[in-house]
């Protein structure tokens, strides 16, 4: 299985996750945020995520859970792969439904890896993968906002609000400023063992 997600600067600040390196055994969950409405559809099961980890999908709802979280969140499956989204819509629909959208694959930004203990009988989420590529995505200068004491700006941009310009391959994030920038990670469990790799987030 080949993925593409978007790690976040704030992560490293945060302590969320380590930086990452070309080549390193990753255990990891993964959210995907839409950008669109949710719908049910009646499409085959399916999940497609391009080079800039903007994804389609029509995947089973299996678990909602309205705790801990704000909002609901609904944990999808689509064949082989597992995610979820948290969205006030998720209550609109019932477990076994078929849920059609687009969005963002992104890393777990916490909320199911840090608070595994609080869901009922949890389904798997994590994969372990290695890191095939990185490329570091500087944001183009109209997307950050600079004041005396603070520098404003998103967390990340889509696919076409960046030009090739922008983006740079690591082998390593170690030593980057984690600044205005944010990551593409390319994942592939080929070749990877399953055993013995520890969750990448380091509360865990």
């Amino acid at each position: 299985m080949r993925l593409t997600a978007v790690f976040e600067s704030w992560h490293i600040g945060d302590g969320n996750y380590p930086p990452l390196k070309v080549g390193q055994a990753v255990n990891l969950s993964f959210q995907v945020e839409p950008v669109g409405k949710l719908d049910k559809t009646d499409q085959a099961v399916m999940f497609d995520v391009a080079d800039d980890a903007e994804c389609v999908f029509a995947s089973e709802l299996i678990p909602i859970y309205r705790r801990p979280t704000e909002r609901p969140l609904g944990i999808f499956q689509a064949g082989e792969f597992r995610f979820y989204v948290e969205d006030e819509s998720i209550a609109n629909f019932a477990v076994g439904d078929r849920v059609g959208s687009a969005g963002t694959l992104l890393f777990d930004y916490y909320i199911w890896v840090e608070f595994l203990h609080e869901y009922a009988e949890p389904p798997n989420l994590f994969y372990t993968f290695q890191v095939k590529r990185i490329r570091k995505v500087t944001l183009p200068t109209e997307f950050v906002t600079r004041h005396v004491r603070a520098v404003g700006h998103p967390t990340r941009l889509r696919g076409d609000q960046y030009a090739a310009c922008d983006i740079q391959d690591l082998e390593s994030m170690e030593g980057q400023n984690f600044g205005p920038e944010f990551y593409l990670i390319d994942l592939d469990t080929e070749g990877v063992s399953k055993t013995n790799v520890r969750k990448t987030f380091l509360g865990s």
